[in-house]
This record gives structure tokens, C-alpha cells and sequence, in this order.
């Protein structure tokens, strides 16, 4: 099986901004993804609510019209922007896509408008006719659609759910706060509040851009640099908060809804190596990812307790969380399914159809990374920001590497900290 041996360049275009590129001829289109990483602060409702605004138009395209009229003269061009969290951070994306040069009428030429295009979203905001920073309609329109947003996740039963199981697991960490902030903070904003958050966003964040697809570092340099100052003063993200699971504790919530929603939080040390870390990976994968996965087979296949359930990583925050739909009555009995499936884990290891199986998964799947622009940008991302800088080639030799006494291993640092159930209301 073939993995991709593609090593980024890095470049770094000004203090905090660095440009990852991956020229890669044989894709199509052309991808550049741009993520601002702030911190989880009392700006967050500011900068979404600027999000929904900035898309509306800027100075040079007023309006969605134009944009869009912008976008088909490039050749179709794509401009996309979207904020939300990223374990402790609070992220804001710009996305731009177009089609390869060799594609196009010869003296054609698409990557520069587009640049221009999206650079003209967040620098050239669309002002009102009396010199407001922002025009006054289209912020209230805005305004009132996120705060209609936040009001509506909790009709999103399992979403919901998650959101406040994560609240509960991380009472006192950024991890378990909400992206835009409350309905209250979202009120307040002010369009000075965005004005500022727009500049800190050029001048504060810190900013990764990963390109792939038929370009080269030289075409976007000039750009960025024009974009982003060299004198700016980014944001030093903290150490990760980490804490260790205390007594097991239990959280009831209750809601008119039919399904149960059962959660529970592990804490675990962050893997200090690569190899620990591929480790950590299968011995997940063998509990509770996918079909294939110790919870699927036997909570919910072999003793019904289940409607679905699996099991996910966040490593570099310390925790694994199992997630289930299930009757409100039956919680008791998966909270010790759940726990017997990582104990036997544990003390059994995992078989030898579980490793192979295992294996199987998880290789397929990084072989895949190298078919899809999206998919090998987001691979190099997540490299990017845990400091391993490896390539899937490397992952697949750590990978195939782990025994199952490493598994073993991984899955006795798990300690139970949080079962949380979102429960039916009780009849009175």
C-alpha cells in the first residue's frame, strides 16, 4: 500500500504566519485554507458575529451579488469563511479555490482576483453610507440570525447533548465554551467590538496557511505579505490545560426528547511520542471506533443496550469520550458495559482479528489522505499544530509498529472522570 511521502515547504511569511505548501500538479484545483487561531476570550461573539458579516460583501464586491458575479469571472472560483472552536482556541477560516492553470484559456489567469477577493473580505469591510464601520442592516440582520442559531441548538438533540456534557467535563476550561458566547454577549456587541476583533485577526492571530494543488509559495508571498503586517504582535497560545480524573462523577440532565443521550469522559496523559500516540490510535480504534469496535459489537450488537455508540480522541487535550443513543433506563447497565469492554482491554489486550481489523481501518484510511486536496491539507494541519511534522509514509511505519501490548498499555492510562445522561423528562 502507497502512502504519501509529500514533506511541506515551510515558509514563514510574518511574526505568527506561516505558509505550508504542497505543490501538487496532478490535483485539479488549487486549495488555500487559512486558519486564525485567537483564544476562547470575551471577543469570541464579536468575531462571529464579524464572520457573518464580512461574507455579505466588502468594499470592492458590495454585496452577495457581487461576490458571487466576482466569483463565476474567475472561472468559478470558491471563497469560503467559517469560525467555530478548535479544542482550546477559537478558529476563523478563509478558504480559497480555483481551478489549475493549465486548465484555462492560454493568457487566462484566476489565483490572483480570487487572493484579491477573499484579502478584500477581512481588509476592505463593507462601511455604511455614513462612514459606519459596518453597514447598520445587514449587522442587525446578521445579528439576529446567530442569535436565532443559538437558540435553536436545543432542538439538535445529540448536538446539544455534546455541548453540554463538554461543559460539564471542562467546567473551568476553555474546551467546554461555547464558540460565539452567550445570546447576552452576542447582544452587546458593538461594531466597535468587530472593528477590533477584524485587527486583531490581521495583527494578533496566529495564522496558519496551507496551500496544495497546481501553485507555488511565490504566488501567494506577495499576498500574504501585503495581508499581514511584519511588525505584528501575535498571540502565544498557553500550555494546554490539563487535568487528571478525579471519582467518577455523574451528571443527569433532563429534556422533552424519545432517545437518551449517554457520555462519557476518560482523561488520559497526552502521548509523548509518535509511537505512542499510533498506539493510542489503534487502541481507540479497537474499543470504540467504528462497526468494528468493542462498544458497537457488543454494547449495541451482541446485548442491545445500545443504539449507537463509539468513541472518539482528543489526545492533545488528554481525553477520550464515548457518545451512545440509548434508553434513560439502560444507562446504568452501558456505563458498566462501557467500562468492562476497556477493562477486558486492558487486562486481555486486544486479539489478534481486532489488531488486524484494527490495522486494516486505519491504514486504508491514511492511504486515502494522498487521493484528496482536503483530506492531505488536513492531515498536514493536524501535524502542524501537534509538532510532529510527519508525513503518512512515517505515521504508517509507527502504525505498523504497534503491538498489542502497546495497546494494552495506551488503554490502561484512561481514567473515568464523567458520566453525563440527557434524559427523557420524568412523569410526574
Amino acid at each position: 500500500m502507497a502512502y504519501s511521502q509529500t514533506i511541506p515547504q515551510t515558509v514563514a511569511v510574518a511574526p505568527g504566519v506561516t505558509l505550508l505548501m504542497l505543490p501538487e500538479p496532478r490535483f485539479k484545483r488549487a486549495r488555500v485554507s487559512m486558519l486564525a487561531d485567537l483564544p476562547l476570550d470575551e471577543g469570541r461573539a464579536a468575531r462571529s458575529l464579524l464572520l457573518d458579516v464580512l461574507e455579505q460583501g466588502s468594499a470592492r464586491h458590495p454585496g452577495r451579488v457581487a461576490l458571487a458575479q466576482a466569483e463565476q469571472a474567475a472561472y468559478g472560483a470558491r471563497v469560503m469563511m467559517g469560525r467555530g472552536s478548535a479544542m482550546e482556541r477559537h478558529r476563523t477560516r478563509l478558504g480559497i479555490e480555483v481551478v489549475g492553470q493549465r486548465f484555462l484559456p492560454e493568457g487566462e489567469v484566476v489565483l490572483p482576483p480570487a487572493l484579491a477577493l477573499a484579502g478584500s473580505l477581512w481588509q476592505e469591510p463593507w462601511r455604511g453610507d455614513q462612514g459606519e464601520l459596518f453597514r447598520a442592516e445587514i449587522v442587525d440582520r446578521e445579528r439576529e440570525l446567530l442569535l436565532q442559531r443559538i437558540r435553536e441548538r436545543i432542538d439538535h438533540r445529540s448536538e446539544w447533548a455534546e455541548e453540554r456534557f463538554l461543559q460539564h467535563l471542562c467546567p473551568d476550561e476553555p474546551l467546554g465554551l461555547l464558540s460565539w458566547g452567550s445570546e447576552e454577549d452576542v447582544l452587546a456587541v458593538t461594531m466597535d467590538d468587530m472593528e477590533r476583533e477584524r485587527l486583531r485577526l490581521l495583527n494578533e492571530a496566529e495564522v496558519l496557511v496551507l496551500a496544495i494543488g497546481p501553485l507555488q509559495a511565490d504566488d501567494l508571498l506577495p499576498w500574504l505579505r501585503e495581508m499581514f503586517p511584519g511588525d505584528r504582535k501575535p498571540w502565544q497560545p498557553p500550555a494546554q490545560e490539563l487535568r487528571e480524573a478525579g471519582e467518577l462523577r455523574m451528571v443527569r440532565e433532563e429534556l422533552d426528547l424519545d432517545q437518551a443521550q449517554f457520555h462519557m469522559g476518560f482523561r488520559l496523559p497526552p502521548p509523548p511520542d509518535p509511537q505512542q500516540r499510533a498506539a493510542l490510535q489503534v487502541a481507540n480504534v479497537i474499543f470504540g471506533g467504528g462497526v468494528t469496535g468493542r462498544l458497537f459489537r457488543v454494547v449495541r450488537e451482541e446485548r442491545s443496550l445500545a443504539y449507537g455508540i463509539g468513541s472518539m480522541l482528543r489526545p492533545r487535550k488528554g481525553l477520550m469520550t464515548v457518545a451512545a443513543g440509548i434508553d434513560a433506563n439502560a444507562a446504568d447497565e452501558v456505563q458498566d458495559a462501557v467500562l468492562e469492554q476497556w477493562q477486558d482491554l486492558v487486562q486481555q489486550g486486544p486479539t489478534p482479528e481486532e489488531m488486524s481489523t484494527a490495522m486494516v481501518a486505519i491504514l486504508d484510511r491514511l492511504a486515502a489522505v494522498a487521493d484528496d486536496a482536503g483530506s492531505l491539507g488536513a492531515f498536514h494541519q493536524r501535524e502542524f499544530h501537534r509538532g510532529t511534522h510527519l508525513t503518512p509514509a512515517a505515521w504508517a511505519e509507527h502504525l505498523q509498529a504497534v503491538t498489542p501490548e502497546q495497546v494494552a498499555q495506551a488503554a490502561s492510562l484512561w481514567k473515568a472522570d464523567l458520566r453525563y445522561l440527557l434524559a427523557p423528562e420524568s412523569k410526574a
